[in-house]
């Protein structure tokens, strides 16, 4: 990561991440989502169903700690994890897959 990526109205925001959880096959749909809500939002689209957990928008340096609500996910189940701001989700990825 860059130590500084563009932001809206060409702000700089210090390597801004949001991460995401969701079903795989649910993956892209959620992240293109994602790309047209706000950083107010935490570039996470409200309300919807298929975010089974997220983080809220954090900056460089910074942390945050997420309660995941274990009864949303099965055994065997396929999960992926992404951030969602805006040009992250096709490279910042992973699998998560209870067995």
């Amino acid at each position: 990561w860059p130590a500084s990526q563009s932001g809206q109205a060409g702000t700089s925001r210090p390597r801004s991440a949001t991460i995401v959880i969701t079903k795989t096959d649910d993956f892209k749909k959620v992240a293109k989502a994602a790309g047209k809500v706000s950083a107010e939002d935490n570039y996470v689209p409200k309300d919807d169903a298929r975010v089974l957990a997220h983080t809220k928008l954090i900056g460089g340096g910074e942390s945050d700690t997420i309660t995941i609500p274990m009864d949303k996910f099965q055994k065997g189940g396929d999960y992926t994890f992404f951030c969602s701001f805006p040009g992250h989700w096709s490279v910042m990825k992973g699998k998560l897959i209870f067995g």
